[in-house]
């Protein structure tokens, strides 16, 4: 949980702009327990003060009437399930995704710009492309789709509301094309389609970092998403210059 809640204080004390609209702080956990949310919330909820913890599966009902085979595929696809977490986030008001191991450090024009004004999805960028992202490209390329230029990296996002159309969404799901061996996660090949074809843009990769690289220049950074191979500079690095930024004001 301690990863979590990094995450999410360094969003609510270092975004530069207030956001637009409504700000609500909810958190989703992916178990087959159905009580682990409950459990939780018993610790989340002091720290964080009307803050809802859901499970993924609340995301996944909500918008199960409306897609189908979306539905289907959740029972057996971690992540189909996040990405309905991000779908229904988004479907009626703007949306921050941020995964666990991200921290905002301040100085985020780019980021909290777009959160302010509410109209353009911002992503990370991820460093290096793969042949799963060749397939990816051809298959837009086949179907005249419109598709991120960079590759995508949806650790963080903001994402305006209802930028994702659902029934775009569910017939990328339904069509087995896109489901091929040879592509990338379910996730985020729907996720780069629906992105591209909304226009967003990439952070900047020198100041918003996706990479696990360790001689990373921490102290120009906005954000940062300290991925498994790096988490113990999240701990080492990101966390204490948080602190001593927090002390400092």
């Amino acid at each position: 949980m301690a990863d979590a809640a990094w995450t999410a204080r360094s969003f609510l004390h270092r975004l530069d702009r207030a956001p637009a609209g409504r700000l609500a702080l909810d958190r989703y956990l992916d178990s087959p327990e159905p009580e682990l949310p409950a459990k939780v919330a018993d610790r989340w909820t002091p720290l964080f003060p009307g803050s809802v913890v859901y499970s993924t599966w609340d995301a996944v009902n909500k918008l199960a009437p409306a897609m189908p085979a979306l539905d289907a595929l959740s029972h057996d696809s971690a992540a189909v399930r996040r990405l309905a977490v991000v779908l229904h986030a988004q479907e009626a008001d703007n949306a921050i995704v941020a995964e666990p191991g991200v921290l905002l450090f301040g100085n985020s024009i780019e980021f909290s710009d777009a959160v302010h004004d509410g109209k353009t999805a911002l992503h990370l960028q991820s460093p290096a492309a793969d042949a799963a992202d060749a397939a990816l490209r051809e298959y837009a390329r086949q179907h005249s789709l419109p598709l991120l230029a960079e590759r995508l990296d949806s650790a963080l996002m903001f994402l305006p509301r209802a930028c994702l159309p659902l029934a775009a969404a569910e017939g990328f799901l339904a069509d087995r094309r896109l489901r091929d061996t040879g592509l990338p996660p379910l996730d985020r090949a729907v996720l780069a389609l629906l992105l591209g074809a909304h226009g967003a843009r990439p952070l900047p990769p020198d100041r918003y970092l996706a990479s696990d690289a360790r001689n990373a220049n921490d102290a120009r950074l906005a954000a940062r998403r300290f991925g498994p191979s790096a988490r113990h500079l999240l701990y080492a690095r990101g966390m204490p210059r948080l602190w001593r930024t927090w002390n400092d004001e």
